[in-house]
C-alpha cells in the first residue's frame, strides 16, 4: 500500500486550541448522529493499514475554514488517548473525492491535528482547532476526511449523522479489499453521512447575515 509521510505538501501540525473556533459554516448533524455507529477512519503506520471515510459539503458563500467537531467511536478493544488526527480536504472529482484507489491523502490539504474529546455515552465528542484553516470558494463541492492516527488496537471509526446530505459518504479500506472510494451504501448496506461540524469565518458577503442572526451558531469552548 502506497504510504504518505505526515509531512506532506500543504499539511500542517496544530495542538488543539481553547479559543473560539469561530461561527457554525456546515452543520452534518442537523438530526444528531447514531452512537455506536463508527466507520473505520484510521492510519496506522506500524501495522500498517489505512481506512477512511470522507464525506461532502458545500458553503453557499464561502468561507475559511478554522474548527472542526465530529462524533466518533472505538471497537476491537477499548478507548484510548489519540495524539492526533488527519482532518483532510478533498476536492471533488466528479461526485466522489480526488485520489484512490489506493491512499488518496497526498491529492488533499492535510491538517494534523490534535482534538479535545468528551465522552458521549460509547463514543466521543472532538472539537478540533486549524489555525490559519481551509478556504473554501463560494458555492463549490468539497470532502472532509477525518482520520485518526493511531496504532491499532483498537479501531476508531467516524459516527454516521441521521441525516443525508448531498452526497453519500465515500470509504476506502484497501488492506481489506475495499478501494478508494467506495460508495457508503456498498459497505454498509445503506446510504450514510459522516457526523461532523465545520466552523470558520464566513466570506464578507455572509457577515451581514449571520450578524442579524445574532450568530447563533457560533461555537464557544471554555
Amino acid at each position: 500500500m502506497n504510504k504518505i509521510a505526515l509531512t506532506a505538501i500543504a499539511t500542517v501540525t496544530l495542538t488543539a486550541s481553547a479559543a473560539s473556533a469561530g461561527d457554525l459554516l456546515w452543520d452534518n448533524v442537523p438530526s444528531g448522529y447514531t452512537p455506536g455507529s463508527s466507520m473505520s477512519s484510521q492510519l496506522d503506520l506500524v501495522y500498517p493499514f489505512d481506512s477512511q471515510v470522507a464525506d461532502d459539503f458545500v458553503l453557499a458563500d464561502g468561507g475559511e475554514i478554522t474548527g472542526v467537531t465530529f462524533w466518533g467511536g472505538f471497537y476491537n478493544g477499548s478507548p484510548v488517548p489519540i495524539e492526533s488526527f488527519n482532518i483532510i480536504f478533498y476536492e471533488d472529482a466528479g461526485g466522489m473525492p480526488t485520489g484512490g484507489p489506493e491512499d488518496p491523502t497526498g491529492t488533499g490539504t492535510v491538517f494534523n491535528v490534535a482534538a479535545t474529546s468528551t465522552p458521549e455515552g460509547a463514543d466521543f465528542k472532538y472539537e478540533a482547532d486549524l489555525g490559519a484553516g481551509f478556504s473554501a470558494d463560494a458555492g463549490s463541492t468539497y470532502w472532509v476526511g477525518i482520520q485518526a492516527v493511531m496504532l491499532f488496537p483498537p479501531q476508531w471509526g467516524i459516527s454516521a449523522s441521521n441525516s443525508i446530505q448531498g452526497s453519500e459518504l465515500m470509504f476506502g479500506f484497501p488492506l481489506l479489499g475495499t478501494p478508494y472510494w467506495t460508495p457508503g451504501t456498498t459497505v454498509f448496506g445503506t446510504p450514510r453521512d459522516a457526523a461532523f461540524q465545520l466552523y470558520g469565518v464566513p466570506a464578507p458577503g455572509a457577515l451581514a447575515l449571520l450578524g442579524l442572526a445574532g450568530l447563533a451558531g457560533r461555537r464557544r469552548r471554555a
